[in-house]
């Protein structure tokens, strides 16, 4: 209303200037001041919606975005919190990957290991157990020929020969008691019976020697086979728990 007030004034004056020039002027600047009025209170009008629409987006604006802010906020520390969360389990599971490759290199090197233990102690076997079971062989046949009677014929095949070499060298046969054996052995008189009783002690002992050591065999096989089956298990538990762990992190 301030600034029409000019307005007003100026045509008022224009009014009354031209009163004398013009029929009813004060009808005329009545109609001015309706149109005039008419057009303020538009423009009033116009404004005041203006107005409220601005206090409206105001006072609903700054709830909405409150909201949005705290809605965010809320999202952030829980994205915050899921990151750290997954950086965690990422390096847990490095750790976990690295501990199972570990365990299945130790795992196969134990069975790398224990293959080649397992071949030497089968190779000694098959040697000691061949050598024993041709000893046992040669004694029986010793043994027959001596409950037959000595004889000088006998000294000169090849049981005679490993009867030798029996007397001489095994352990089973007393110190004391070997010179006087060999003498008999040599001669080829008397003492057969001392000689019998000597190499049948002899068979028994490699008999009673040999069935250990292959008992002993058996139970090596045994637990060669059942220590490589548990390492191949533990292979495959960590070469599948390595899996299982690369595609969770992808």
């Amino acid at each position: 209303m301030a600034r029409l007030t000019p307005l007003i004034i100026c045509a008022l004056v224009a009014g009354v200037a031209s009163e004398s020039l013009t029929a009813n002027p004060i009808r005329k600047v009545v109609g001015m001041l309706q149109d005039m009025q008419k057009t303020v209170e538009a423009e009033g009008e116009k404004e005041k919606n203006l107005f409220d629409k601005f206090m409206c987006y105001c006072n609903n604006g700054a709830g909405s975005l409150d909201t949005s802010i705290q809605a965010a906020s809320s999202q952030i520390e829980a994205l915050t919190g899921r990151i750290e969360t997954n950086a965690a389990q990422k390096s847990q599971f490095q750790q976990d990957i690295t501990q199972h490759k570990t365990d299945a290199a130790a795992a196969q090197a134990t069975v790398k290991e224990s293959t080649a233990m397992r071949g030497k102690e089968a190779s000694e076997f098959a040697a000691s157990s061949g050598e024993m079971k041709a000893n046992i062989a040669a004694m029986t046949g010793a043994l027959d020929a001596l409950k037959k009677g000595l004889s000088a014929s006998l000294l000169q095949t090849s049981v005679g020969q490993t009867l030798r070499n029996l007397l001489e060298h095994s352990p089973a046969v007393p110190d004391a008691e070997r010179s006087t054996l060999l003498s008999f052995l040599e001669s080829g008189e008397g003492g057969s019976d001392q000689i019998v009783g000597v190499v049948e002690q002899m068979k028994e002992t490699m008999e009673a020697d040999l069935k250990q050591t292959t008992a002993d065999e058996n139970e090596g096989k045994k637990s060669f086979d059942s220590l490589v089956a548990s390492k191949d298990k533990e292979v495959g538990a960590a070469q599948k728990a390595v899996e299982e762990k690369n595609c969770s992190r992808r």
